[in-house]
Order: C-alpha cells, then sequence, then structure tokens
C-alpha cells in the first residue's frame, strides 16, 4: 500500500526550514536589530534557512549537497566566531578569537580547495563543534557571574546555550566511537531525524533569546549581553 499523507522526518524537515525564520522576524519587527549581537543572530538565522531550504528540499536547487552543506557551516561558524568576539571577556581571549577567525577560515579554505571537501570535511566539522563549545562555555560562564540571578534576561544567554547544546551533540554523536557505533547501524532516516531534533531545539533557543530582547526593548531596560 502506498504511503501517504507527511511522515516524522519530512514534519521535522519542515519545522528546521521555517523556524530560523521566527527570530528573524521577532528581531525585526521589534527593531532590536540595531544591536550587533541580534543583528548577528538575524545573519545566523538568515543564512540556516538557506542552508535547511538546499539540504532538506535538494530537488529545489540541483547543486553539489557536499559542497552547500560545508560553505554553509564555515558561514554559520564564521558568524558565531564574530558574535563571541563581540561579548567575550579578556582581551587574550578576544584576540584569540580574531587570530583563530582568520587562521581557522584560510586553513579550511585551503584544504577545500586543494584536497577537496569530502576528504576532511569530518574533521573539520568536528574541530569546529571542539572550538564552538569552549568558547560558548567561556561565555556562558562569563555571563553567569556577570548577571547572575538575572542571567535568563540576556539574549546572549540563550545564544551561547543553544549553541553550545547544538555542537555538543553533534560532537557525541560523531566523534564518541560508542555512539558513533551504534549509529552505524541506525537507519539513515532515523540519523536524519536526530540532526532534525538537534536544529529544532537550537533555534528554540534563539527564538528564547529574541523574545528576551523584544521584551527588553519594551522595558526600556535591555541586557545585550
Amino acid at each position: 500500500m502506498p504511503k501517504t499523507g507527511i511522515g516524522l522526518l519530512e514534519m521535522l524537515a519542515l519545522v528546521a526550514i521555517l523556524l530560523p525564520l521566527i527570530p528573524v522576524l521577532m528581531i525585526f519587527i521589534s527593531k532590536v536589530y540595531k544591536e550587533d549581537v541580534l543583528a548577528l543572530l538575524m545573519g545566523l538565522c538568515l543564512v540556516s534557512f538557506i542552508q535547511n531550504l538546499i539540504l532538506y528540499i535538494p530537488r529545489l536547487i540541483p547543486l553539489d549537497i557536499l559542497f552547500i552543506k560545508a560553505i554553509f557551516e564555515l558561514m554559520n561558524y564564521i558568524i558565531l566566531l564574530v558574535l563571541l568576539h563581540l561579548v567575550i571577556e579578556g582581551k587574550s581571549l578576544r584576540e584569540g578569537i580574531k587570530i583563530l577567525l582568520v587562521s581557522f577560515v584560510s586553513v579550511v579554505i585551503t584544504i577545500y580547495s586543494t584536497q577537496g571537501i569530502a576528504a576532511y570535511l569530518s574533521n573539520i566539522e568536528i574541530a569546529q563543534a571542539l572550538l564552538m563549545i569552549l568558547f560558548n562555555f567561556i561565555v556562558l560562564l562569563q555571563l553567569i557571574r556577570r548577571h547572575d540571578i538575572f542571567i535568563f534576561q540576556s539574549p546572549m544567554f540563550w545564544i551561547a546555550a543553544g549553541t553550545f547544546f547544538y555542537y555538543s551533540m553533534f560532537l557525541l554523536t560523531q566523534a564518541l566511537p560508542d555512539y558513533k557505533a551504534v549509529l552505524q547501524f541506525v537507519p539513515q532516516q532515523q540519523k536524519k531525524i536526530l540532526l532534525l531534533i538537534m536544529i529544532v531545539v537550537q533555534f528554540a533557543f534563539y527564538i528564547i533569546a529574541a523574545a528576551v530582547a523584544e521584551k527588553k526593548k519594551k522595558d526600556d531596560h535591555m541586557i545585550l549581553y
């Protein structure tokens, strides 16, 4: 009997595609995009929307999916590093992010150009995940120390928490041998569902960040980061 209707995978894919647009609309309508942190979040969500649109509706544009994945992940990584550079405390940490932004991106582009994308994509993704986990963890600790009990009123807390969650789960499912061995026996559809759930949770955090920023603007007492 032919399958009819929309399955779980299709529903999650649709949610993952549309969800990044919600913080974009919230930030645009509330006009908090004038703040650098929220403008970068808006840019990150737009890039993610286009990426998910292409990846999860592959027939939409006849392009190399591996190439698209690598390019958009690098763009997301650059935006997140710039965002972290804005909010992280400590001159040495800011300088480290600045150096990393230039050197790591240059190395990645060189590898992709000379060795091809498929050869080292997995290793580069793991390296990106490790760096994102490290820097977002540092930012979270600094935010907690700075805002104390008012931490949930900081949009940057939700951005860092969502990013930390996504890359931690990515690293858990891709890098650790036990999980990797388990996933080898999991059908491809279930792997996609797991990835889509991770994306949905990540952007749920970003939606909260936009909502907090909107509320703070209305209260005329915004905590930016």
